[in-house]
């Protein structure tokens, strides 16, 4: 058994061993690729012992049908699995609450043209390792109690010498998002790109390339869907910050809008929001709203970002043109303009918002938008008034009068609704 698979706590080390035999006797050898193996590495060189919540297997060279029958032996090992197969690219997904698995037959890729999804054919695990985006992810360890690492590319050496290094010339060209991902791995190991390929980066930028796939509707997913799934993991890292500024000084945010840029008044936003524990989601709206204005919605919609979030986006200008009127309203007036909008989307202005503004919005969603009439409809039933329409009319004038401290109880409102509707008389 090769030395780094002492670094795995048993129970994993254990459990792949098992699935190790169900591959033998089935014929064909299995490895553990990607990060796992790097977080195996690094974990060998500071004598830890670690556990992975994530494991990528390859199947070297098995049949077409391999997966179908290797599935269902392991759910039944550990049973409980949400299972996702992907035929199109050779691969399938196990989750359990504490494990993702992936299993994937060996597979190489081409790109149609660059940023496209790439088209996968089955291949052998050399020829896998090539595919992948840096060096240290680009290594291969046979499964217990094979002793083979595969390292064809250099990722120890790598490792070592703390870089990061893409495995040819065009792999930029043909999928931005492994910039991003890069720069994920160097915040989370203290990783830096080697000098070739911070130099094959900046020459794929400068060629307009990203510029002209993101302008071709549903082309170019690595500027779409994929690359929103990484704005997720961004913000999912410990180091977003400063994964972002390293993602501005790169030029990188131009994948998404070229006049979109890592400000200090943007990393202030996101910061407030981070305190408030907004999801990825709303961070990656937030972000989209230092877009220009007239960008936002359609970036949103470029990205694949809920319909919700693209109406919020086209709404921001408009209200936030008219918040420095709110300024001169009464409590019960600011109430009203500020009512019909999805709190979601107030809480978003809000951390975009400095001064007055700001707490405006703030007494808003903290105090003012929580309080109802002290009045409801089976009360203005025991006064006498009949069911109507009338009823939203006269609870809301109560609201605003307790808004604005004309009445502040109870016996108060009563009085306010008796002497304001006169005409709404009992028993009629």
């Amino acid at each position: 058994m090769h030395p780094l698979w002492h670094q795995l706590h048993p129970h994993q080390r254990q459990f792949l061993t098992q699935i190790a035999r169900i591959i033998a006797d089935l014929g064909w050898q299995g490895y553990l690729v990607g990060g796992g193996v790097r977080d195996l590495w690094l974990a060998h060189t500071q004598n830890q012992t670690i556990t992975l919540p994530d494991i990528d297997l390859v199947l070297d060279q098995a049949p077409p049908h391999a997966l179908t029958e290797l599935i269902p032996l392991i759910t039944a090992l550990r049973p409980g699995a949400t299972v996702q197969p992907h035929p199109k690219f050779l691969t399938c997904d196990l989750h359990w609450s504490d494990l993702a698995l992936d299993i994937a037959l060996a597979r190489q890729e081409t790109y149609p043209h660059p940023t496209a999804n790439p088209i996968v054919t089955p291949a052998t695990i050399h020829q896998d390792l090539y595919r992948r985006d840096f060096t240290i992810n680009a290594m291969a360890l046979a499964l217990p109690p094979g002793d083979t690492l595969l390292d064809p590319l250099g990722g120890q050496n790598d490792l070592q010498k703390q870089y990061l290094r893409v495995l040819h010339p065009h792999s930029f060209r043909d999928d931005p998002t492994r910039l991003w991902r890069g720069v994920r791995y160097g915040v989370r190991y203290g990783l830096t790109f080697a000098p070739e390929t911070l130099g094959q980066w900046q020459d794929t930028l400068a060629s307009g390339v990203y510029e002209f796939w993101r302008q071709q509707p549903g082309q170019a997913p690595a500027l779409q869907t994929r690359l929103r799934a990484e704005l997720t993991y961004l913000w999912q890292t410990a180091g977003w910050v400063r994964a972002g500024r390293w993602l501005e000084a790169l030029g990188a945010w131009a994948c998404i809008h070229p006049e979109l840029h890592w400000t200090g008044a943007l990393e202030r936003t996101l910061r407030y929001a981070s305190y408030g524990k907004f999801p990825p989601t709303c961070r990656t709206e937030l972000l989209l709203s230092y877009v220009p204005a007239e960008a936002r919605e359609p970036v949103a919609c470029n990205l694949h970002l809920p319909l919700g979030a693209q109406k919020r986006l086209g709404q921001l200008t408009t209200l936030e043109s008219h918040l420095p009127l709110l300024l001169d309203l009464s409590v019960s007036q600011i109430c009203q303009k500020l009512d019909p909008y999805e709190r979601e989307f107030l809480y978003g202005v809000l951390v975009r918002q400095r001064g007055k503004t700001q707490k405006i919005l703030w007494h808003y969603l903290q105090h003012w938008s929580q309080k109802t009439a002290p009045l409801n409809g089976e009360d203005l039933q025991r006064l006498g008034y009949r069911p109507g329409p009338e009823f939203r009319r006269i609870l809301a004038q109560v609201r605003s009068a307790f808004l604005d401290r004309e009445i502040t109880n109870r016996t108060e409102a009563i009085t306010y609704v008796t002497q304001h509707f006169p005409t709404a008389e009992p028993g009629q």
